[in-house]
């Protein structure tokens, strides 16, 4: 609550700091506190004043069940499909959809892609000069039942990450991002990114948060099937080496059994 919500739309000094030692006291109680990744543990720490050795960085707890899809293969330059690329998530400053937009619109003249954008937000309003009336975008802004957003992904060529540069956005890997790994596809996202303890680079393309840098993403892996066809490999691994449900119950297990000690 401290760092991530205003009060009443702007947070007194006095309010701010009665809940800063309000959430800084509850966190130095607890015996264990887990976060998502290493860097948000780092930045718990320094925030609250919490022993960093207290905080465990595990993955997002996910269902297998619910967010992998059939896989679908990639698209290659002898099909005549067009390369679908495909953005989901809230437009708010994290995801820097703004930028995606913008990416998107030095894209406009290219007929060998097709966009498929899927979300609403409070950034949306920025973002809608570049979507609206590009040729190739289809916004799809309702809410998606869990199946439907599965088969978008499914029928997706790349996947879009998250491009809000610094702060939050660099600290975090977003749940979006472990379902596009769990789908097998390729996956172009900022270059600053949270991991869980224990966990190796995502397989992925990264680009500065810039609207240049990410179509320059889309560009490269768009005409280069090897390689999205080498990167859909390595994101089914990676996902059932490191983020699956077997993996979670073990670092949980792992947890468990040191507060025993």
């Amino acid at each position: 609550m401290y760092q991530d919500r205003e009060i009443g739309g702007k947070i007194t000094s006095k309010a701010s700091k009665l809940l800063l030692w309000i959430e800084s006291r509850a966190l130095r109680a607890a015996a264990r506190v887990v976060v998502d990744t290493t860097a948000n543990a780092d930045h718990i720490a320094a925030t609250f004043g919490l022993d960093r050795h207290r905080i465990y960085a595990l993955p997002l707890a996910t269902d297998d069940a619910l967010i992998v899809p059939r896989p679908r293969p990639p698209q290659n330059q002898t099909t005549g499909c067009p390369i679908r690329v495909l953005f989901f998530g809230t437009f708010v400053p994290l995801q820097g959809t703004t930028k995606i937009a913008q990416a998107l619109d030095l894209l406009r003249d290219r007929t060998d892609l097709e966009f498929i954008v899927i979300g609403d937000g409070q950034a949306a309003v920025t973002a809608e000069p570049y979507l609206l009336n590009h040729p190739a975008v289809t916004w799809l802004r309702e809410w998606l039942p869990i199946e439907e957003l599965k088969r978008q992904v499914a029928e997706s060529d790349i996947c879009l990450g998250i491009f809000g540069d610094g702060g939050k956005a660099s600290r975090v890997l977003p749940f979006k991002l472990y379902v596009a790994l769990a789908a097998g596809k390729p996956i172009i996202t900022q270059q600053s990114y949270g991991l869980p303890d224990d966990s190796p680079p995502i397989p992925a393309i990264f680009t500065p948060a810039t609207p240049q840098g990410i179509a320059e993403g889309i560009t490269l892996l768009a005409a280069d099937a090897r390689l999205r066809s080498q990167l859909s490999e390595q994101s089914r691994a990676y996902y059932h080496a490191h983020l699956d449900q077997t993996r979670i119950a073990l670092r949980w297990h792992s947890l468990l059994n040191s507060a025993k000690t």
